[in-house]
């Protein structure tokens, strides 16, 4: 069991981008993995590499599924039977092949709505060839978060969007939409300063790779990107595109479902 709990740690950290705990989406999951990966077979051959592609997926899927938010102990059980089963060759468990999401919700998603909130945070971090740092342009990792003060911060200034957008909600203000990683120096940099400013500066700093850094935190890039006109609605619409492109990549959905209709 130490041994399948220290695999699952290793899968989160290195292939689901769980830097520290406290990305961690539910901590409710880390039985259902050491119990899987404790009774998995052990053997050195790409049905071992297999095994784990099939892991993250399922982590993802509980995530955006939100599988672990109540009666997380049963939800344990169920899926413990039913990964071992797929393990087996046996049908997709529930939690992946009933997996619906919607990408307007991300509108919607706030540090309040923790386990999703964290987990487009970990995807961000893990899109590409990884998310790097706005400051040395290293690539994030959990060490380096700690070394630089890397936190969770607005793109457009929450100041900003209320004083000079007029954006009263919040919400709107505080969606994952609107937040990226970004570490202490670059944060005081931008103060509550509009994109388009602060962006400029950091762009003409000779030799720093700005169009890597942006698209490595799934931002957009070019003359015609709303972070140069300041565009917030556009922002959000080019944005929310983005993230579900990731998601669909990482949970192999293929298409979004509008939740607001089906109810």
């Amino acid at each position: 069991v130490v041994e399948g709990l220290n695999l699952g740690l290793t899968i989160l950290r290195d292939d689901c981008k769980v830097m520290l705990p406290k990305w961690l989406p539910y901590q409710t999951m880390l039985p259902t993995m050491a119990a899987v990966l404790a009774k998995s077979v052990k053997e050195k051959s790409a049905n071992s590499g297999a095994q784990r592609e099939m892991i993250k997926r399922w982590f993802w899927c509980s995530v955006f599924g939100q599988s672990y938010e109540s009666a997380a102990n049963s939800q344990c059980a169920k899926d413990v039977t039913e990964l071992l089963a797929w393990f087996d060759g046996g049908n997709l468990p529930e939690t992946v092949s009933s997996l619906s999401f919607d990408p307007k919700a991300l509108s919607d998603v706030t540090p309040r709505q923790r386990a999703v909130y964290r987990g487009v945070i970990c995807l961000i971090l893990g899109a590409g060839t990884g998310a790097r740092d706005f400051h040395t342009q290293s690539v994030i990792t959990g060490k380096l978060m700690a070394d630089e003060g890397i936190d969770d911060h607005h793109i457009f200034p929450a100041n900003f969007l209320q004083v000079s957008k007029g954006v009263s909600e919040s919400r709107r203000r505080d969606c994952i939409l609107n937040r990226t990683l970004i570490d202490r120096t670059t944060n005081q940099v931008i103060s509550n300063r509009a994109p388009s400013d602060y962006l400029a500066e950091i762009r003409d700093t000779p030799n720093f790779p700005f169009d890597a850094v942006l698209t490595s935190h799934c931002l957009p890039i070019g003359d015609g990107s709303p972070l140069w006109s300041d565009d917030y609605d556009a922002f959000l619409i080019w944005r929310q595109e983005r993230l579900w492109q990731e998601i669909q990549r990482v949970t192999g959905l293929t298409h979004a479902d509008d939740l607001e209709a089906e109810k």
